[in-house]
């Protein structure tokens, strides 16, 4: 839990230098000054290896999950090269947490829209998007259309499947959202907390929030 609170607190740091913005909310100008390259803020893999997000993160054991083992030597590959490296991205493979990053036709979390979904554990199926969603909902809507939701995949169920972590069974999962909150989930948790995030309105944009994300499990 004090992985993915860090993980939240990370972004919400962002913000703070960006006019309470996420990266994924800033224009194209200003995500290309910021050092995000093109497509870069929807993607886990590049927006952790960025250089403000990764002074606010300050190591990156914080990406990995203690209930992710299988995930640790890749880890230790990022750790290797977090410091002095200038890599482009971290590894999906060494580190455990999804992030509510939309795309680029629907805005996702909002740092002005407290109950949005911010991030989560990668054992997260939702039913659209290669299950990278938290529901049906992929644009920003008036009012929120969503019908299906996201559960989580658990070891026992799905014991082969790329997404379980091995210290997770089903209708367990853990989420962050933007009022700083982290939080145990089961899949009741999860859905009531999704169906917040799309109520959320005001902010950044117009509309309700797509439920589009990006997790480490391409």
């Amino acid at each position: 839990m004090n992985n993915i609170s860090q993980v939240g607190r990370s972004f919400t740091g962002f913000t703070a230098d960006n006019n309470d913005r996420y990266p994924w909310l800033l224009t194209d100008a200003q995500q290309q000054a910021m050092g995000f390259g093109k497509g870069a803020v929807y993607e886990t893999s590049t927006l952790f290896a960025n250089r403000s997000i990764k002074a606010e993160l300050q190591t990156p054991m914080i990406l990995l999950s203690p209930c992710d083992p299988e995930r640790f030597a890749a880890n230790e590959i990022v750790q290797d090269t977090w410091i002095n490296g200038n890599q482009k991205t971290v590894l999906n493979g060494g580190h455990s947490y999804g992030m509510a990053v939309g795309s680029p036709t629907g805005n996702g979390s909002d740092a002005a829209r407290p109950g949005t979904v911010i991030c989560m554990t990668r054992n997260i199926s939702g039913p659209i998007n290669k299950e990278d969603s938290l529901s049906d909902q992929a644009d920003n809507p008036v009012a929120s259309t969503a019908k299906n939701f996201a559960f989580w995949k658990g070891a026992e169920k799905h014991p082969a499947d790329k997404r379980t972590m091995a210290g997770l069974l089903s209708s367990q999962g853990q989420l962050g959202t933007a009022d700083g909150a982290a939080m145990y989930s089961n899949d009741a948790d999860l859905k009531a907390n999704i169906k917040r995030h799309h109520n959320e309105l005001g902010g950044n944009y117009k509309g309700s929030p797509s439920g589009i994300i990006d997790t480490p499990n391409d």
